[in-house]
């Protein structure tokens, strides 16, 4: 599921356990760059691949080539 950064921590603090300003850093930083979706202008993130990476310590099993 797709949920707008800008909105994160509002309407699903029970899914996404970081700040909406951690999460647009980590953007900034390139850091998990497949957790992120950018549409129009828009930011938004990848609950399920967030959540993987949540149960993996960190360490993803995505292909992302």
């Amino acid at each position: 599921m797709l949920v707008r950064v800008s909105k994160s921590d509002i309407y699903y603090p029970e899914i996404i356990p970081f700040t909406k300003n951690t999460l647009y850093l980590w953007n900034h930083q390139n850091k998990y760059p497949y957790i992120f979706k950018k549409l129009g202008k828009s930011l938004f993130i990848d609950t399920d691949a967030l959540q993987e990476l949540i149960m993996n310590n960190g360490e993803t099993t995505l292909d992302i080539n």
